[in-house]
């Protein structure tokens, strides 16, 4: 724990993903023991953050202000992920299990001094130390199932976690551990682990049934023992009950939009496994690869013996939380490196290879193990430098982008993937149609271009473009098409084409300039220092942010 601390006693404190939220949940349970955010809880953070920076060095100080502003508004009923009920008080969308749990290392940062975003990281390791501590001395589990489950855990995306304010760190954890004791056959325990880890996200819910089923079918249990099972699964109502109580519904975030079923589709569930920008398989690699195989001979063995165990239902249970986790409308969200549900969905995952690698002989299972870690190492060294704050969902990892400048025909992900790395924008409608990817040479090598605007392909001198024979992708009910033939089919140079791409980007930048008051009001200041015209200002900082955004210099 020690050794972590040191290593991330250093890392630039950020407010990551709903940070912002996540941190004045906790200031106001540090304050006044309750989860109302007030104007004082804002006021005591940013006093104990100046004393560390300066508020111009807080990345997300302009959303902090906005917050502010927010608080200070009593007629303003909603704001990000803040909302005010009828009473005036104002609450994250998010339940409060986290903060809770993140207030006593807040607590000590505020007593020795440290800043107070570190207090997350503070909270994470403690997770970490204690299920390295679980490992070492639960008994009643193998040591090596304990020593496979860990490392692979560790080595996967949660480890990208460790410094951020968010929960992922904290369901992982619990989950894991709910798993050892599981093992153990210490079913109340397991139930009750997974219900808190279900508090923070929902989807764990579905997974509470296997776990009852499992302890039934162990033990055969009493009466009483299956009533108390039960009755700790009622946990996982308490977020339903405590927004209900506050504002007359059972979630903020399903009644803001955020969730649909519209959004899924095969796409997205292959995706979330193996998608090359931030798929379960950057995390886990060669881990992940072996779960199929291992599957496929543990069912031939089920069929041939002809029995059964729970375990052999489990993929069932993991596919129904990968199906919630797919109707979210943000599929590109903020994230270190590896989708961050991936990171806690991963963890029935890991423990269910860990029981299959046990019908496994032990030569084959060590050399199996051998590659997994060595795969998993790789990936961390390779991705480390892409690994900055929350901002991961902004480019193209390595290996995506090896493909798609070699090979672009073989990834054609979601949509909202391919456009917000590739344009850094998140306007995912026909207004961002069509987006292009050059490799480092400046070659074109894809387009995505949106269904309405097809037609838009004959400006670049692509000859007579038709959908069918395009590859469809669907974000919501959007849909895209990538085009990967374009270097054969267009007409155009490579240079005709960029300063197509380039006149037509720089318009849309204007155009956006022109209707935003307080950017027109920025760009006037800065042209009058500049002894030139607003006009030939707003071109300059548009040929700017082209460049920028193309990676010219």
């Amino acid at each position: 724990m020690l050794g972590l601390m040191a290593y991330y006693h250093k890392h630039e404190p950020y407010p990551t993903g709903d940070g912002i939220e996540y941190i004045l949940t906790t200031e106001a349970f540090k304050n006044h023991g309750s989860s109302d955010i007030r104007i004082t809880d804002y006021e005591s953070f940013k006093r104990d953050f100046l004393k560390h920076q300066t508020w111009q060095a807080n990345y997300k100080a302009a959303a902090f202000d906005a917050v502010e502003g927010f608080l200070r508004n009593k007629n303003s009923k909603s704001f990000g992920g803040f909302y005010r009920n009828n009473k005036g008080d104002v609450y994250g969308y998010h339940f409060v299990f986290y903060a809770l749990v993140n207030v006593p290392a807040r607590e000590l940062c505020a007593l020795f001094g440290t800043h107070p975003i570190q207090a997350f990281t503070y909270t994470n390791i403690v997770l970490w130390s204690l299920f390295f501590w679980l490992v070492l001395y639960l008994d009643k589990i193998s040591w090596w199932t304990k020593v496979t489950v860990f490392i692979a855990l560790f080595l996967s995306g949660g480890i990208y976690y460790t410094t951020w304010s968010h929960p992922e760190v904290l369901t992982l954890v619990l989950l894991a551990i709910s798993f050892l004791f599981l093992l153990r056959n210490n079913f109340s325990l397991s139930i009750l682990l997974c219900a808190l880890a279900a508090l923070q996200n929902q989807p764990l819910v579905l997974l509470l049934p296997w776990i009852v089923f499992y302890a039934w079918t162990c033990k055969r249990s009493l009466f009483k023992e299956v009533l108390i099972n039960l009755v700790l699964c009622t946990i996982v109502f308490l977020p339903a009950i405590y927004f209900y109580g506050l504002f007359g519904t059972t979630s903020l975030i399903k009644d803001a939009g955020f969730l649909s079923f519209s959004n899924i589709s095969g796409n997205r569930l292959w995706g979330f496994f193996s998608d090359l920008n931030q798929g379960m398989i950057i995390g886990l690699g060669f881990t992940l690869l072996i779960y199929p195989p291992l599957l496929i001979y543990r069912f031939y063995k089920a069929i041939k013996e002809k029995e059964l165990s729970p375990w052999d239902l489990l993929p069932l249970f993991v596919l129904s939380m990968v199906l919630v986790v797919c109707s979210m409308s943000n599929w590109n969200h903020g994230m270190a490196i590896v989708n961050r549900y991936s990171v806690w969905i991963a963890v029935p995952i890991i423990f269910h290879i860990a029981q299959l690698l046990q019908t496994i002989k032990s030569p084959l299972r060590f050399a199996l193990l051998t590659l997994s870690f060595s795969g998993q190492i790789f990936l961390l060294r390779l991705h480390a430098s892409y690994n900055l704050f929350d901002w991961s969902n902004l480019q193209h990892m390595p290996i995506a982008k090896w493909v798609l400048s070699n090979h672009p025909n073989w990834y054609n992900p979601d949509p909202q993937i391919f456009i917000a790395r590739t344009n850094r924008v998140f306007d995912f409608s026909e207004k961002s149609s069509p987006v292009f990817f050059f490799d480092n040479q400046g070659k074109l090598k894809k387009i995505a271009v949106h269904e309405n605007n097809i037609d838009t392909l004959k400006c670049f001198g692509y000859r007579n473009p038709e959908k069918q024979t395009f590859i469809m992708r669907r974000s919501g009910h959007e849909k895209w098409y990538y085009v990967n033939d374009f270097q054969e089919k267009t007409a155009f140079s490579t240079q005709r084409i960029l300063g197509i791409i380039k006149d037509s980007e720089i318009k849309r930048t204007i155009t956006e300039m022109q209707a935003n008051p307080q950017w027109i009001a920025e760009l006037t200041i800065k042209a009058k220092n500049n002894h030139i015209s607003l006009e030939q200002q707003m071109r300059k900082d548009a040929e700017f942010l082209y460049n920028q955004n193309y990676g010219i210099k």
